[in-house]
């Protein structure tokens, strides 16, 4: 038996199928003509994240001509990664990762513009599937958060140059990021004092009686002295104080803490 499609539109042959091709037709210059008012940086690709479509931020950023192919959704039939020599080379190893697979993804690239400088970006992409999970393409969108970088950057240079060691940490104790006076101090690299690693300079006493406080107390200031070997000279007396950051729930998310070397 014929199985014959549900609805008329859906129909391939005939004046449905012009009709069908026509609409189709409609609801794409609809997309990029929406993308095209989005603030922020649009495409979307093929299953394999070839690039089909860019909106117009994105063209005028990278410098395509009026005409290129992907200003109207036009399959150049480029391969998965050609927009990867786009980015900065040291983010071309994380953008072939992350492009590899096919799941969603929220990763900072820096971009290059056509004057040949860069600005970094916040990408997320989301893979469009079917019902039964067969991908269709991708779609991505990315906010230009450049300024949010340089801020950053001119906080972790601010934090640098203190007369202190900080660090700051998850509630469980592990640190997610210390200032270049601590790392310096300590003659560790940040490698090293990754996660739970920064135990390793302090005095076995000290350590097994802050071992058996973690996860740190849920309080607004704990202080606590250690007695370290740090790399200039053979034992310190170091003295901390954490402050924790609270959601809006009044959950601690992180800790701050500042050490002080009072001999």
């Amino acid at each position: 038996m014929t199985a014959y499609p549900q609805h008329e539109a859906d129909r391939v042959d005939g004046v449905n199928g012009d009709r069908a091709s026509e609409q189709q037709s409609s609801i794409n210059a609809q997309l990029r003509a929406t993308a095209n008012v989005i603030p922020a940086h649009v495409w979307y690709g093929t299953p394999s994240s070839a690039l089909v479509f860019v909106n117009s931020r994105r063209a005028n950023y990278l410098g395509l001509p009026p005409d290129h192919p992907l200003r109207f959704g036009i399959d150049p039939g480029g391969e998965w990664d050609s927009h990867i020599p786009s980015l900065h080379l040291e983010d071309h190893e994380v953008a072939r990762r992350v492009w590899s697979t096919c799941f969603r993804t929220e990763v900072a690239f820096r971009v290059r513009h056509v004057e040949g400088w860069y600005r970094c970006f916040l990408s997320r992409a989301e893979p469009v599937r079917t019902a039964k999970g067969t991908m269709l393409c991708w779609i991505e969108v990315n906010f230009d958060i450049e300024v949010q970088k340089r801020a950053e950057q001119e906080h972790r240079d601010l934090v640098d140059i203190i007369q202190a060691m900080v660090w700051v940490a998850l509630p469980d104790g592990s640190n997610i990021y210390l200032n270049r006076r601590y790392v310096e101090y300590f003659g560790m690299t940040s490698t090293q004092t990754s996660g739970i690693g920064w135990p390793v300079a302090a005095h076995p006493d000290d350590l097994q009686r802050h071992e058996g406080a973690r996860p740190l107390p849920a309080v607004n200031l704990v202080k606590v002295r250690f007695v370290f070997a740090g790399r200039m000279t053979n034992i310190d007396g170091i003295s901390t104080a954490a402050r924790p950051l609270r959601d809006e729930d009044g959950d601690i998310v992180k800790r701050k803490t500042c050490v002080m070397v009072s001999g």
